[in-house]
C-alpha cells in the first residue's frame, strides 16, 4: 500500500513541483528489496519442456472454505482443479485432512501419498520415491515431511513444511469487525495480536533452523515448499531463503497475496529452490477452497 501511495505521489509531483518527488523516489528505491517480496515485476512465463518439474504447494485449511464460503464445489471439484490448472507432478500439502487422502488419490492416479503419522503435512508425487521422513516439531498440525525423488537422472529432496501458526485469526477478525480507535478494547486486542506474533515468531525461527540444518546434510538439490506463516520481510523468511531462490521473486508478476483471510496482502506461502534451478513459471491460484491460495511453479534444471 505504501509502495502504490509513493508511486501516486511521484506522478503527482512530477507535474507540479518536481523537488517534492524526491522523498517518494527515495522511499521506493530504499524499499525496493522489500517491495519485490510482495509485488512480482517479471515479464511472464517461458515455454515448457518435457523434463521440467511442476510443483504445487497448498495449505488446504482442511478445505474449510468449501463450507465457510458457501461454494457449491465438492472435494472432487477441488482435486480436478489442482490437476488441470497446474498439472503438478509434486504437491506439497499443509493442514490436509487425511480422511480425504483416498479422494485425492482417485483423481491423481499413479501418485504416491507421503505423510508421517498423519501429521497433516504431506507430499504427493508420481516420481519414484527412494526415501522419506519427517522433521519433528513436536506438534501434529505444524510439521515438516521430506522425500527423496528420482527425477530423470537426478535425485531431488523435497520438503513440505508448515511452520508454527500465529493463532491470531479469531482475535484479528473480532478487532476488524468492531474496530474503534477510541475504544480501549481495540488497543487491547492489538496488543494481544502483537504479543502472540512475537512469541510464535521465535518458534518459527527455531523450526526454520531445524529444516535448514537437515537440508544441509544432503548432497541432493533441494526444494522447500509450504506455509511459513511469515512475510518476506521477516527473519524466518531470510533464514529459510538463504542460499536458495524464491520462485515468486524469480518469475511472478502482480501482487503475491497467498492468504485469503481478513488481513490483506499477505504472502506467507513459498516455493524455494536450489540455485541450480531456473524458474520457468510461477502462479498464485485465487480460488476460495481454503483461507490460503495454492501456489505453483515450474522448475528447470540443466542436469535433466
Amino acid at each position: 500500500m505504501l509502495f502504490f501511495a509513493n508511486c501516486v505521489f511521484i506522478i503527482f509531483w512530477l507535474f507540479n513541483e518536481v523537488r517534492w518527488m524526491i522523498p517518494s523516489v527515495l522511499c521506493v528505491v530504499l524499499g525496493w528489496t522489500y517491495t519485490t517480496g510482495f509485488i512480482g515485476l517479471n515479464s511472464g512465463s517461458k515455454d515448457l519442456k518435457s523434463h521440467d518439474i511442476s510443483i504445487m504447494s497448498y495449505n488446504t485449511n482442511f478445505f474449510a472454505g468449501l463450507a465457510a464460503k458457501g461454494t457449491d464445489n465438492t472435494l472432487y471439484d477441488v482435486m480436478d482443479y489442482m490437476m488441470t490448472s497446474a498439472k503438478p507432478r509434486i504437491i506439497c500439502l499443509q493442514e490436509f485432512n487425511m480422511r480425504h487422502k483416498n479422494i485425492l488419490l482417485q483423481k491423481f492416479e499413479g501418485y504416491k501419498f507421503i505423510d508421517i503419522d498423519n501429521k497433516r503435512t504431506a507430499i504427493v508425487t508420481n516420481y519414484p520415491v527412494i526415501d522419506e521422513g519427517e522433521i519433528d516439531f513436536g506438534t501434529r498440525t505444524n510439521s515438516c515431511v521430506w522425500a527423496d525423488l528420482i527425477i530423470e537422472s537426478d535425485t531431488v529432496r523435497v520438503y513440505s513444511f508448515h511452520l508454527q501458526s500465529n493463532n491470531i485469526t479469531k482475535v484479528t477478525d473480532q478487532m476488524l469487525d468492531n474496530i474503534d480507535l477510541q475504544d480501549k478494547s481495540t488497543w487491547n486486542e492489538a496488543r494481544t495480536i502483537l504479543s502472540k506474533y512475537r512469541s510464535t515468531a521465535v518458534v518459527r525461527a527455531q523450526q526454520a533452523a531445524m529444516i535448514k540444518d537437515h537440508a544441509a546434510q544432503t548432497s541432493y538439490n533441494i526444494i522447500l515448499a509450504g506455509d511459513m506463516n511469515e512475510p518476506p520481510s521477516s527473519f524466518t523468511y531470510h533464514k529459510m531463503k538463504e542460499g536458495l531462490k524464491d520462485a515468486f521473486r524469480e518469475r511472478a508478476s502482480g501482487i503475491g497475496s497467498t492468504y485469503g483471510g481478513r488481513i490483506p496482502f499477505l504472502r506467507i506461502d513459498y516455493i524455494l529452490t536450489d540455485n541450480s534451478y531456473e524458474i520457468v513459471q510461477y502462479h498464485t491460484h485465487s480460488v476460495n477452497y481454503s483461507d490460503h491460495y495454492p501456489i505453483s511453479a515450474v522448475l528447470r534444471s540443466d542436469n535433466l
